[in-house]
């Protein structure tokens, strides 16, 4: 073929085994031992950290980081130790009226039975004596289990804070290999990492995106049995729940919205954050997901055009069957893409599939509620098809 094509920025050429593209006056390459290059100005501009040679990519096997989801138990505190019972002047009551008439006894007998009657007394005292000492070991005993108990379940409590504390920071920190954040996404692309494109549909955060930073449901629970009854003097049977209450959430974790199980989200702000959400949500959707499983469709309108020239790069939003690209931005496009999208639903109806997987940014609706598609909005998940709405005002959603 010897006819001519104009090159643009960003395009890419192959030629034998060597690949370039062209973009800001520089062509770029991978370095390649079997390649020389004469008479020009050559540099390094960036160290690859992956083996392969841009832009061939071979798609790798994700090493996915899978949360546990077993229990944390806490036992109950032991039994409480049986406090004593009774009183003192009430177990020591009979001795010391048998004293009492014993001694009124020796009164009215002769001096006779003197030797008897100081024997009784004698022998009721030493038991009235021995019930006092019993009393008093009784209530030392109690003391002692009182206190071995609370140290021992404070100590054990302590424990059990310190590991759910660690398995905690563990589990915030395999959130984050799960979702991660904006700033390592674009560094993966800067890399052109083998973490690019990791998801696939069988995955159980397939379209699950991240919208932040915050605080969560634990995933793994912890297990305490609930108090059948107030025991209102017993404070160590409070314990458990406060330690569950307290490690119930996570802080500073990844909050995410799975897509997946959606037919359509609303975003609600003013438009310079809208524009950010929708950047942040494309970028995270783009680098996760390979290109054939997902396809993304922008409904924008023509004066936000320049807002979005940097989609053209996104392989997610190529259309082949209609050859342009999925970019809503005027009436001719519109017409176009409408079109295209009320007879896939259809179809996907009729035939009963999803896949490949569509997201649809509504940044301006640009009469889509009137259009036919409209229709399918409230069942578009089982379609495949998820809509997502951009509005500075809820009423508008």
């Amino acid at each position: 073929n010897t006819g001519e094509t104009i090159l643009k920025y960003n395009d890419f050429i192959d030629m034998a085994e060597f690949s370039f593209c062209i973009a800001d006056k520089i062509l770029y390459t991978s370095q390649n031992v079997n390649m020389r290059i004469d008479n020009l100005k050559s540099y390094p501009v960036i160290e690859s950290q992956s083996e392969y040679s841009y832009p061939k990519f071979n798609r790798s096997t994700r090493i996915k980081t899978v949360l546990g989801n077993e229990k944390i138990s806490i036992l109950d505190p032991p039994a409480a130790p049986q406090k004593p019972t009774g009183n003192i002047v009430m177990r020591l009551m009979p001795a010391i009226v048998m004293l009492a008439v014993t001694i009124v006894m020796r009164g009215l007998m002769s001096s006779a039975g003197n030797m008897y009657v100081w024997v009784s007394v004698i022998s009721m005292g030493i038991g009235v004596i021995t019930s006092i000492a019993g009393i008093i070991d009784e209530r030392k005993k109690y003391k002692t289990e009182v206190t071995t108990r609370n140290s021992s379940y404070k100590a054990y409590i302590e424990n059990k804070d310190r590991q759910i504390q660690e398995l905690r920071e563990k589990e915030a920190d395999q959130l984050e290999e799960i979702y991660y954040s904006l700033e390592n996404e674009i560094q993966f692309v800067s890399a052109f990492s083998a973490e690019l494109f990791d998801r696939n549909s069988k995955d159980d955060d397939f379209l699950s995106v991240r919208l932040g930073t915050g605080t969560n449901k634990a995933v793994r629970e912890i297990d305490i049995r609930k108090q059948e009854k107030f025991e209102g003097e017993d404070e160590l049977a409070a314990l458990p729940g406060q330690l569950a209450q307290r490690y119930e959430n996570i802080a500073n974790t990844p909050v995410t919205l799975n897509l997946q199980k959606k037919n359509a989200v609303g975003i609600i702000g003013n438009r310079k954050a809208l524009l950010n959400i929708l950047r942040n949500l494309t970028i995270d959707l783009a680098v996760r997901h390979y290109y054939l499983d997902l396809k993304l469709f922008y409904i924008i309108g023509e004066n936000q055009k320049k807002k979005f020239e940097w989609l053209r790069f996104l392989p997610h939003i190529q259309n082949d069957i209609l050859h342009m690209r999925n970019l809503v931005c005027d009436e001719a496009s519109k017409t176009l893409l409408f079109e295209y999208l009320y007879k896939e639903l259809s179809k996907r109806e009729a035939a009963k599939i999803s896949f490949p997987r569509i997201v649809i940014f509504v940044f301006n609706d640009m009469g889509i509620k009137k259009h036919p598609i409209s229709r399918y909005i409230d069942r578009s998940a089982a379609l495949g098809v998820t809509f997502i709405f951009f509005k500075e005002c809820r009423e508008f959603i």
